[in-house]
């Protein structure tokens, strides 16, 4: 344990100020808060401080900061933060400060950790109580993580514009508080007992007493209107997570199962009462216990008795035994949605919204009275590891349902998915019946996992066809099973269907139109590692190490290391699984005696070895006809793809007539598919249009053969979006002009120029960031895509209308540092002119105009002017 030496020093009845050390810049004070060790014991009582004849309230303060650490912090940073805005006195403007940076640090601690404090470093739930004591009860660990952070940030800006920082090299002086300051301390140092001078206390006291102080000045007002506002912001926030028990009822064991038809028919009673099974279910079962007779047959056809102990007797023992008839008490209530989702996942703030917007239509909708029939269901699309399964199952913990997922990436035939027939050897019942008994109700929260994997029409029937009856809300309550047969049909009505998907143009239409996508874009730099740090780490530490948090700790550089350079994903997944190979290297050095030491990034390359994920090395320099294009790249996310062109001069038989440009036969190359080999060919096209207006002069004699390819052969290329990227590729070629390599660009083009909108925006964004690209073009109708992007990632981008950008780059004031400048253009004209060193468009006469213009009214046809027809009777 890391102990600070006090600021303080007591020689007789004068506290002297120690020698303070250098200005502590905020970034590391917030790292230094993170990962404190100090335990904030309260005062007297605990640590045996008797105040003795020091009669200051200063002297108080320093003889008990001498002996606890976290008010001995508290006095200092707010000394700093005194110090920064010109002052000598410490005010109570510049504690709130230094609370409210640590509830910041605290509010990033999922609540199901913040509920319980002895989880909490000693100095988080210090802050954790301070914060508690100047909001109303319940307090903090009734407000989600993303509550308590609006409502820290919608305070702050409110103290800072009373205390302005003006000096950022300040260097704190002695200790001295101002008088307001020193009455409010005097009068709770005086009316606390001993054992309850803490600063929670402090705090508590502050609510309660500033409101009925008189003659306070201008600030303390405000302070005062502060923290009523904050009072009345948590009264709207408040919500509480608490799990729904509901009583479990014994599974009928094998060995006691009747299966007499004495035995059957009373299970089918007990069902009927209980209200899990339908009336048609009821009265299915009921006709093929009394089936048979003399003069009656069976499904076995004949004059057999009924319930012959072969197969029928089988398909009843799975239907009534082996499937759990019950019915959970399921409700929907958006809120503890909401809570329940930022208590299991970090950020993803768009998708919860989405989520809790949909419950909250299925709630309004119950209120009126009506039931969803047509709603459609939830696709959670994105690439591997970004958590969609987990929200599935978060969802499911919130509407109080049990949980099953079935994959539908290896169901080939719909027999998979809804049982064979049980005249086959080793008929067994549907994946989907077994799911349902997995779950354990018939009102579960059913996953069907990986919906764009689902494979085509087959000579046994298309299983996109089957699936689609048992989504349909309006006839999934008689769902056959062909295993359990017609007699039985299962009803799915009462189920939650949730599916997931990575690529939703690969869902088959027919399911397609009848969902509601929530797209997951994956995580960036800054968000992995608070990830890492609150949610992976301690997961690993609990679950699959056993290692407590001395052992087992990594730095924000360790994990940026693994992040970048050991795996290649937009969510998490393999992420995780490095930091359990870090885990496994922590227990090898215990067991081998050693001492574990917090994991840096030298650390990781020694316990990890060298990576196996290939990263492409960046471009320093600028290439002719080299171009980065942005994609969205499985499970990458986005990502740079770089392309090439080059130019041949082929001899023609005409030796006195200029040449032409022609496309190699052979090129494009790549792994590119319809889509993306067509982009090429229209970006050829549209250079081989414009050769003047790009000052391309084509030799006598000599066709001009063009060639295209990917810098990566192997990787899969699908899509139009790279049509910029060709057109600048090739026209860089033929003219010699080297292209920018700090510049990445996407969109499609059209033979006339224009540059059409895209998708994945957010994705390549993060791509081209990851990859610290200076300038990025984007086609102009992706405009709104860049305004909807999370406000941490816009802070990340300089957004620049074109005609600003040609204005700034005039006088190199395009590239703002620390920021990457993002240009949404509409025509590839404006591309070229950047991207292309030393090169400038031609004017070309009588050139059509192509920008947009507003749409023109449509005309207003007011009739013919006709004579009345005449009636011939």
């Amino acid at each position: 344990m890391r102990v600070d030496k006090p600021i303080f020093q007591v020689q007789g009845r004068v506290a002297k100020p120690l020698a303070q050390p250098a200005a502590v810049p905020p970034q590391a004070l917030t790292q230094e808060v993170k990962s404190s060790g100090l335990a904030p014991q309260h005062f007297q009582a605990n640590m045996g401080v008797r105040f003795g004849a020091a009669g200051s309230i200063e002297e108080r303060l320093a003889l008990l900061a001498q002996k606890d650490p976290s008010l001995q912090r508290l006095l200092k940073e707010s000394q700093l933060n005194a110090a920064r805005n010109g002052k000598t006195e410490v005010d109570l403007k510049h504690l709130l400060l230094v609370l409210f940076n640590m509830a910041e640090n605290v509010a990033s601690v999922p609540d199901v950790l913040t509920t319980q404090t002895e989880k909490l470093s000693p100095l988080k739930k210090f802050a954790k109580d301070s914060v508690d004591a100047l909001l109303p009860k319940p307090g903090r660990g009734a407000l989600s993580p993303g509550q308590i952070v609006d409502i820290v940030r919608t305070a702050k800006p409110a103290l800072i514009s009373m205390s302005n920082t003006v000096d950022a090299n300040a260097t704190p002086g002695p200790l001295a508080l101002s008088d307001n300051l020193k009455s409010l301390w005097s009068g709770f140092l005086s009316q606390s007992p001993e054992g309850k001078q803490s600063v929670p206390e402090f705090a508590t006291y502050l609510r309660k007493t500033l409101p009925t102080m008189q003659g306070l000045p201008p600030e303390y007002v405000k302070l005062e209107k502060l923290l009523n506002g904050l009072q009345e912001k948590t009264k709207t926030a408040k919500v509480v997570v608490e799990d729904i028990k509901e009583p479990e009822e014994p599974k009928i064991p094998i060995y006691k199962r009747d299966t007499s038809n004495k035995g059957f028919a009373t299970r089918v009673e007990e069902l009927r009462k209980k209200g899990v099974m339908t009336d048609y279910q009821y009265e299915a079962i009921q006709n093929i216990l009394h089936r048979g007779g003399s003069g009656g047959g069976d499904i076995f056809g004949g004059g057999m008795p009924r319930m012959d102990g072969g197969v029928t007797k089988e398909r009843l023992k799975k239907y009534l035994y082996e499937f759990d008839w019950k019915q959970t008490k399921s409700t929907v209530d958006p809120e503890r949605t909401r809570a329940i989702l930022d208590r299991d996942h970090a950020y993803l703030e768009d998708v919860k919204r989405q989520i809790v917007d949909y419950q909250k239509r299925l709630v309004h909708l119950r209120e009126r009275g009506k039931e969803p029939k047509h709603g459609k269901l939830i696709c959670l699309v994105g690439p591997p590891g970004v958590g969609k399964t987990s929200i599935a199952n978060s969802i499911a913990q919130a509407t109080n349902q049990t949980f099953a997922r079935l994959s539908l990436s290896n169901i080939g035939k719909p027999s998979d998915l809804v049982g064979h027939s049980s005249t086959f050897v080793n008929a067994q019942p549907g994946r989907l019946f077994k799911a349902f008994v997995e779950a354990g109700s018939i009102n579960p929260v059913l996953v069907l996992d990986e919906v764009d994997k689902l494979e085509g029409d087959s000579m046994h029937g298309s299983v996109a066809d089957t699936l689609l009856n048992i989504l349909d809300k309006q006839q999934n309550d008689k769902v056959v099973d062909e295993f359990l047969g017609p007699e039985m049909p299962l009803d799915f009505s009462k189920a939650t269907f949730i599916l997931t998907a990575n690529y939703e143009e690969r869902i088959p239409a027919p399911i397609r139109s009848r969902l509601h996508m929530i797209y997951l874009d994956g995580y960036d730099m800054q968000e992995k590692i608070t990830i890492a740090q609150n949610h992976l780490i301690p997961r690993i530490r609990k679950e699959s190490a056993a290692l407590s948090e001395e052992e087992f700790q990594v730095t924000d550089d360790a994990i940026r290391l693994l992040a970048t350079t050991y795996t290649m994903e937009a969510g998490v997944r393999k992420l995780e699984e490095n930091l359990e190979m870090l885990a496994d290297g922590v227990i090898d050095r215990i067991s081998a005696g050693q001492t574990p030491e917090v994991i840096t990034p030298d650390q990781v390359k020694e316990i990890l070895g060298p990576s196996k994920v290939f990263t492409p090395e960046p471009f320093f320099e600028n290439v002719v006809g080299r171009v980065n294009g942005l994609a969205v790249a499985g499970e990458a996310g986005g990502a740079l793809m770089s392309f090439e062109a080059s130019m041949n001069p082929v001899a023609n038989v005409h030796s006195e007539i200029p040449g032409r440009l022609r496309l190699s036969d052979k090129f494009p190359v790549g792994n590119f598919k319809k889509m993306t080999n067509e982009s090429a060919t229209h970006a050829f096209g549209w250079v081989d249009d414009h050769q003047k207006q790009l000052g391309i002069a084509l030799p006598n004699g000599h066709d001009i053969e063009v060639k295209i390819a990917a810098e990566r052969l192997s990787y899969e290329k699908d899509g139009d979006s790279a049509g910029a990227a060709f057109a600048t590729a090739i026209t860089s070629a033929l003219t010699k002009k080297p292209i920018r390599h700090d510049v990445a660009m996407t969109g499609t083009i059209t033979l006339h120029g224009r540059v059409l909108a895209i998708g994945g925006v957010k994705q390549k964004l993060r791509g081209a960031l990851q990859a610290n690209m200076k300038v990025v073009f984007l086609p102009k109708e992706n405009e709104r895509d860049v305004q909807n992007l999370p406000e941490r990632m816009k802070d990340e981008l300089n957004i620049l209308s074109i005609e600003d950008f040609k204005q700034k780059v005039a006088t190199n004031e395009h590239v703002v540092e620390g920021k990457m400048t993002v240009v949404p253009v509409s025509r590839i004209e404006d591309i070229l002119e950047y991207a292309l060193e030393d090169f400038a468009i031609q004017p070309v006469e009588n050139a059509p105009d192509l920008t947009a213009q507003p749409p023109t009214p449509p005309v207003q046809f007011s009739g013919l002017n006709r004579p009345p027809l005449k009636r011939v009777m």
